[in-house]
């Protein structure tokens, strides 16, 4: 058994934001094509949740009256933002335990709750920054602890799948150590490294990956403080989670659906699809159909990626869409195009000079 296969780890689970107004969070995710599965109100951290589902893809809406608890002091420290992400497990007390030996900071022991209709496990560490992250299992429809009826739903939304990877911002000289942490406690791999500069700035990117290819979790560092992660940053007041990408099979119609909500992405710089054709040449779906859409195109000889970002949704933070066919990567080919276009955005909001040199 190896390191990470020790820790039981079936997938991402959910995905938790601490928020300051959880009605705007929540129309911004019907917006997305989620729907509403289940609340739950937990008197003793004057807590309200709200579930939002889209397939498999969770996403936990929750607002804290407490100053003491940890959603709260989320929320005082960062303004709204990703607070804990859940990892889906089939033995939470050897995955929670495991951990802890390795050098996890525990914030909450192993509880299993129950109801009539299921049951479930959970348990948690402190991760980088204020973020959390929350080992469970769960049996028949219960969801997790403070909910008091199961969750039915099954809503398709607009195709969005489930969770392809999260992406984490951590600061200056700080990517090495959480490459460590992830390495040494989850069992992950270092799969791919990005160091990648725009006229006036960069980053530095590690993708920490699991043996399986389920979990994938890139951490992006800035080179100077002009950078678009040092911006997050800022904005954000320390390392976080900085977007996290679903998976679609169907991009072009879940982009039609999206856009005619008023969801806004990302603006493609206008020459980026005359190299298209040369540097991805296998792409079945009609170039014109893509670019009308913004959708970004990377491929190597074994298949193609289409994908495409958000403008900042919550807080800094933001969503982005992906399909993948039969490609494995994080979009390498496009990021020198996103990396110009997140520039010429900061540039436009006046948060980078555009007399700036490299």
């Amino acid at each position: 058994m190896t390191p990470y296969e020790k820790l039981t780890i079936t997938d991402f689970d959910y995905i938790e934001f601490a928020v300051g107004d959880i009605e705007n969070a929540a129309s911004l995710h019907e917006r997305l094509g989620f729907e509403r599965a289940a609340s739950r109100e937990i008197a003793a951290r004057k807590l309200t949740s709200q579930l939002y589902v889209q397939n498999d893809v969770k996403i936990l809406l929750s607002h804290s009256e407490d100053a003491d608890d940890y959603v709260a002091k989320y929320v005082a420290a960062h303004g709204d933002g990703v607070c804990n992400l859940a990892f889906r497990c089939t033995d939470v007390v050897t995955a929670f335990e495991t951990v802890v030996a390795r050098g996890a900071k525990p914030t909450s022991s192993p509880k299993r709750y129950t109801k009539d209709f299921g049951a479930v496990e959970e348990a948690s560490i402190q991760a980088f920054g204020d973020v959390r992250h929350t080992f469970l299992s769960r049996e028949g429809s219960m969801i997790a602890a403070g909910f008091t009826d199961p969750v039915l739903t099954s809503n398709e939304g607009y195709g969005l799948q489930r969770i392809d990877h999260v992406t984490c911002n951590v600061e200056q000289g700080e990517r090495l150590r959480w490459k460590k942490f992830y390495e040494e406690v989850f069992g992950l791999k270092d799969s791919r490294y990005f160091d990648i500069h725009g006229k006036h700035t960069g980053l530095y990117s590690t993708v920490m990956q699991s043996p399986d290819k389920v979990i994938k979790m890139p951490f992006n560092e800035p080179t100077e403080a002009g950078s678009q992660i040092q911006e997050f940053i800022d904005v954000h007041h320390g390392a976080g989670i900085q977007h996290i990408a679903l998976l679609s099979q169907g991009i072009l119609n879940s982009l039609k659906q999206l856009r005619e909500r008023a969801i806004e992405f990302l603006e493609v710089p206008a020459n980026y699809y005359e190299a298209v054709p040369k540097r991805v040449p296998n792409v079945e779906e009609d170039l014109g159909a893509l670019q009308a859409l913004g959708i970004l195109v990377d491929g190597d000889t074994h298949g193609y990626l289409l994908q495409i970002f958000t403008q900042p949704l919550v807080g800094p933070f933001f969503y982005e869409a992906i399909q993948r066919k039969g490609n494995d990567g994080f979009g390498e080919g496009n990021f020198q195009a996103l990396f110009d276009a997140m520039e010429a955005d900061q540039i436009r909001r006046g948060k980078l000079a555009s007399s700036i040199k490299s």
